[in-house]
């Protein structure tokens, strides 16, 4: 639920929780939602479960963005356009090898969310977006990455992650969470079950007259707009998905590496789900009253 703030517009959690889906199977199922570390996949349930209080969560920032520039003197109602949820994940850091992405509130390009008052004044953007004033996250001794802590907008989400310090922990939590599922999405792509299936889809789609060598290449071919091509690429490769079974082949392989990292991380999956439910009980006591 805790955001990072970025005013891009961002695909849905689901989407991006099974960013290795998309990698490997181009549309693949919703996959199991066992939250058990041994069974169906861990890393991807973990992220689903921060999205369960979306509306919750974008109505606490809502609240609190809201009554922070009320303080600073500023006629500002934000409505929620980006999930919290969504952009949490988003707030991934990159040194762990999974994205890029912005590293937080008030970054470069950012803006405010649509809302019901007048235009904000620069001065208005300020009180909103911050100077950008940065706390660094250190790991083992070495500053890996920083979060900004000014500005109304940082300052909701960082009281909705408990303080500065959880703040900064839950996202390296996300980022470890995010680096596992791009391993499990290497490992399950070179391993020989997906290798074999895709030789098949392969085959599949040449006899529908497509040549294409994996799944992924129907996606990179696509030109942008809809065009008859595109319709025929598309029917043939669900088509062949379903002739071969890559899908539910690929999935069990995607679910068997997540199994594998979170074992090798013990308590990671846990620890994240703790952190998440402390977050969902904050967001009850903003909209309760309880927490400003």
């Amino acid at each position: 639920m805790n955001p990072s703030p970025s005013r891009a517009r961002r695909a849905p959690i689901w989407l991006i929780a099974a960013g290795v889906c998309v990698v490997l199977l181009t549309g693949c199922g919703s996959g199991s939602n066992e939250p058990d570390a041994a069974q169906g996949r861990p890393l991807t349930d973990a992220l689903d479960y921060a999205a369960r209080s979306d509306e919750l969560g974008n109505q606490a920032i809502d609240m609190l963005v809201n009554a922070c520039m009320k303080k600073a003197g500023f006629d500002y109602r934000r409505k929620t356009t980006t999930s919290v949820a969504v952009a949490h994940t988003e707030a991934s850091l990159g040194f762990l090898g999974y994205t890029s992405l912005e590293e937080g509130p008030g970054g470069s390009g950012d803006g405010p969310e649509p809302h019901d008052g007048p235009p904000l004044s620069r001065a208005g953007l300020e009180a909103l977006n911050g100077r950008e004033e940065r706390q660094d996250i250190v790991i083992d001794g070495v500053v890996v990455s920083s979060v900004q802590t000014d500005g109304c907008q940082a300052e909701a989400f960082i009281t909705l992650s408990g303080g500065i310090d959880s703040y900064k922990a839950d996202r390296v939590l996300v980022a470890r969470i995010h680096n596992g599922l791009a391993r499990a999405g290497n490992e399950a792509a070179n391993s020989a079950e997906v290798r074999d299936a895709a030789a098949k889809w392969s085959q599949c789609m040449r006899g529908k007259g497509f040549a294409y060598d994996v799944p992924t290449d129907v996606v990179n071919a696509r030109t942008p707009g809809v065009t008859l091509r595109s319709w025929k690429d598309a029917i043939a490769d669900l088509d062949c998905k379903n002739e071969t079974g890559y899908v539910a082949t690929a999935e069990a392989a995607v679910a068997t590496a997540e199994r594998r990292y979170a074992s090798a991380n013990p308590g990671l999956v846990t620890e994240w789900k703790e952190l998440m439910d402390a977050r969902y009980q904050r967001v009850r006591d903003v909209l309760d009253g309880k927490l400003t």
